[in-house]
């Protein structure tokens, strides 16, 4: 798989869910980065009703680099999910390069 074609999937996939699911039901948007961090967890455990294993996110599943240009329905795609997330792009991006 290219990373283009990489890029299409995940931008595909993501507006669908935006564009047709998320007005039915309860969602809850987590970044993966609140996992690392421990932000998300509570927001987890709140919409399972449960507790969860707060060492279960392994940081080497992420893998994607940040930067680089990505087209500008994927970037907007991107920035709505964080939003929705309660996370700041530009924020995700800067701990990442500090970690890098």
């Amino acid at each position: 798989m290219t990373y283009e074609h990489a890029i299409e999937v995940w931008t595909s996939t993501y507006r669908h869910v935006l564009e047709r699911h998320r007005q039915q039901g309860t969602w809850r948007f987590v970044h993966f980065d609140g996992f690392l961090d421990g932000t998300a967890i509570p927001t987890v455990e709140d919409a399972l009703g449960a507790r969860i294993d707060r060492a279960f996110a392994d940081p080497g599943l992420k893998r994607s680099d940040v930067g680089g240009d990505v087209p500008e329905g994927t970037e907007r795609v991107y920035r709505e999910l964080c939003s929705l997330a309660g996370t700041d792009p530009a924020e995700i991006e800067e701990r990442s390069r500090v970690v890098s």
